[in-house]
């Protein structure tokens, strides 16, 4: 896993960290259903599910992931 991660490049990078800003996005939309009465449950449950893998997208995106703004050394 961590030789796939080594492995990344510039684009895999952007692509993981947009994956994990859609799913965030969704994330909201959950949230926001979730105020209403009918859909209460469902709608938080879903919500803070997508925000917990929104934010894991993100951490490995940034964390592993390659900048095209870092000179080569």
């Amino acid at each position: 896993m961590l030789s796939v991660l080594a492995a990344m490049t510039p684009a895999a990078s952007r692509r993981i960290t947009q994956a994990g800003d859609l799913l965030g996005l969704l994330g909201a939309i959950f949230l926001v259903l979730g105020a209403f009465p009918f859909l209460k449950k469902v709608g938080l449950l879903a919500g803070g599910l997508c925000l917990v893998g929104a934010f894991l997208l993100i951490g490995i995106g940034i964390h592993w992931g390659v900048s095209p703004y870092v000179p080569k050394k």
